[in-house]
C-alpha cells in the first residue's frame, strides 16, 4: 500500500511539474510573445544570427516546443522565411538545454539550505502579484512566476514521493531499469520518444529524467542519455500538430524540425553505442555523485554539436523540405497538367 500511495504522489508531482511548464510558457508568451514576434519580423540576417536568436528566445521561454510552434506560425504568416525559421529551430535545440541545468540545481542542497525551495517560493510571489495589484504588466508576468515556481514544487514532490535510493518505491522503480531489455539503446530511445510525445514537452521529460537520476531510480547515466535523445525527437510532435492547419511554409518548418532531430538522435545514438563505456566513464568522472549534471551537460554538448554541424548544411536541408512539401498552387497546377486540362 505504501508503494501505491507514493506512486500516486509521484504522479501528482509530475502533474504539477507539467502544469507549471505549461503555465510558465503561456505566461511568458502573454508578456513577451508579441515582442518576440515583432523582433522576428524585423530580422532578416544570416543563419548564424538566426541560430543565436533561436537560442536566446528559447532560453527565455524555457521551451523549445513553444519556439517551434511560434516559428511554424510565423512561417505560415510569411513573417519569416523557411530558411530563417530553420535557423531558429536549430538554435531552439540549444536554448532549451539551459533549463536542464536549472532543474539539476534542484537536487543540490547545503545543510538546511535547498535552492529548489527558493525557486519554489517564486510561485508565491506570482500569486501575491495577482491578488495585490491590477498593474497589467505585472499581472502578465505573474503566470510565468507561478509556473516557474510550480516546476520546482513538482520536482520536490516527485523526489519526496520516490524517496532516497534505498526507499521502497525507488528500489521497485529501479528494478525496471535493471532489466536486461532496458539496456537496449534502441528501446530507450523509443521510450523517450513516446514519453515526450505523450506529455508534449522535452523540457518536462528531461525534468523527470533528472528527478529519476537524483533519486537513484536510474543508476546508469547512459540510459538517461538514450532517453534524452528520444525526447529530442518526441518533442517534434508539437510542431507537427501545429503545422496541420498551416500552409506549405509552416509544414516545411515542422518537417525540418523532425528531419534534423532524427539525424541528431540517430548519429549520437550510434556514437554512444560504439563508445558507451568511455563516454559514460568520462561524464561520471566529471560529476561524481551528481548524475543530474552529467545529463544536463550531455544535453548541452549533444544539441550544440549536431545543430552546429547541420547549420553548415542548412541550405540543402531547406531545399529538401521545400521539395518534399509542395505549395498548394503548384499542386493544383500538377493536377491540371495530369488531367490534361491546362490552358
Amino acid at each position: 500500500m505504501e508503494i501505491v500511495m507514493n506512486l500516486m504522489l509521484m504522479l501528482g508531482g509530475v502533474a504539477v511539474f507539467m502544469f507549471g511548464m505549461k503555465q510558465m510558457s503561456s505566461g511568458l508568451e502573454r508578456s513577451a510573445g508579441s515582442g518576440i514576434r515583432n523582433l522576428f519580423k524585423k530580422i532578416n540576417k544570416n543563419r548564424v544570427f538566426n541560430y543565436g536568436i533561436g537560442i536566446g528566445a528559447t532560453a527565455l521561454v524555457h521551451s523549445s516546443s513553444a519556439t517551434s510552434i511560434m516559428t511554424v506560425g510565423l512561417a505560415h504568416a510569411n513573417i519569416v522565411t523557411v530558411k530563417q525559421g530553420s535557423g531558429f529551430i536549430l538554435g531552439a535545440k540549444v536554448g532549451t538545454t539551459l533549463t536542464a541545468f536549472i532543474f539539476a540545481l534542484s537536487g543540490i542542497s547545503k545543510g538546511s539550505f535547498n535552492i529548489s525551495s527558493v525557486f519554489a517560493a517564486v510561485a508565491f510571489v506570482g500569486v501575491l502579484i495577482i491578488f495585490s495589484t491590477s498593474n497589467e504588466t505585472l499581472n502578465n508576468i505573474a503566470p510565468f512566476l507561478i509556473g516557474f515556481g510550480m516546476l520546482f514544487i513538482g520536482l520536490e514532490v516527485m523526489e519526496t514521493a520516490i524517496g532516497g535510493a534505498d526507499s521502497t518505491l525507488s528500489i521497485e522503480l529501479s528494478k525496471v531499469f535493471k532489466f536486461e531489455i532496458m539496456q537496449n539503446p534502441i528501446l530507450l530511445v523509443i521510450l523517450g520518444i513516446l514519453f515526450t510525445a505523450i506529455i508534449q514537452s522535452s523540457t518536462a521529460a528531461t525534468g523527470v529524467f533528472i528527478a529519476f537520476l537524483a533519486t537513484g531510480v536510474i543508476q546508469n547515466i547512459d540510459q538517461s542519455f538514450f532517453l534524452l535523445m528520444g525526447a529530442n525527437i518526441g518533442t517534434c510532435s508539437d510542431g507537427i500538430m501545429a503545422s496541420l492547419t498551416t500552409n506549405a511554409n509552416g509544414k516545411r518548418i515542422a518537417l525540418f524540425h523532425v528531419i534534423t532531430s532524427v539525424i541528431g538522435a540517430v548519429t549520437f545514438t550510434i556514437i554512444l553505442i560504439l563508445f558507451r563505456t568511455p563516454i559514460t566513464n568520462m561524464f561520471e568522472s566529471l560529476f561524481p555523485g551528481k548524475p543530474q549534471f552529467s545529463l544536463a551537460t550531455f544535453n548541452l554538448i549533444y544539441n550544440s554539436i549536431y545543430t552546429l554541424v547541420l547549420l553548415i548544411f542548412m541550405d540543402p536541408l531547406v531545399d529538401l523540405v521545400t521539395s518534399l512539401v509542395k505549395d498548394k498552387l503548384m499542386m493544383m497546377e500538377v493536377v491540371r497538367y495530369s488531367d490534361g486540362r491546362c490552358l
